[in-house]
């Protein structure tokens, strides 16, 4: 019959690994996921359907690789991550000539879940 043994240098190398995996994480920033339901819409009624938008900002990441762009109405969804202490969030979109121009900065985002109607001339 085999009968396993721990040694006590064995535990404490668990423990120090244990140990050390909690330092790590505690350098880790919070973030909160943010979700922004915007419309972009056009004073002279141009088409506003397959436009690219996008964030930027100190803390904050977008979540996913794919940018989303506008549906046939100018509807979109962003989803990002904000750190726990945002600056400004800078709102961006990209025009079908490629030209990237900035909708709007916020100091901040009263909730989670935003609503948002953004127009261009």
């Amino acid at each position: 019959m085999c009968r396993a043994t721990i040694t006590n240098s064995t535990w404490l190398k668990c423990l120090g690994v244990i140990l050390i995996c909690v330092v790590l994480c505690s350098f880790l920033i919070p973030t909160i996921e943010t979700s922004v339901t915007g419309h972009l819409r056009s004073k002279s009624h141009k088409d506003v359907s397959g436009f690219t938008v996008f964030v930027k900002g100190t803390g904050v990441s977008m979540i996913g690789l794919d940018m989303p762009h506008t549906d046939k109405n100018g509807n979109f969804i962003l989803a990002f991550n904000v750190g726990s202490e945002p600056g400004d969030i800078s709102f961006y979109f990209v025009n079908k000539l490629h030209d990237t121009l900035l909708l709007n900065r916020v100091n901040h985002l009263i909730s989670e879940t935003t609503e948002m109607t953004f127009w261009i001339k």
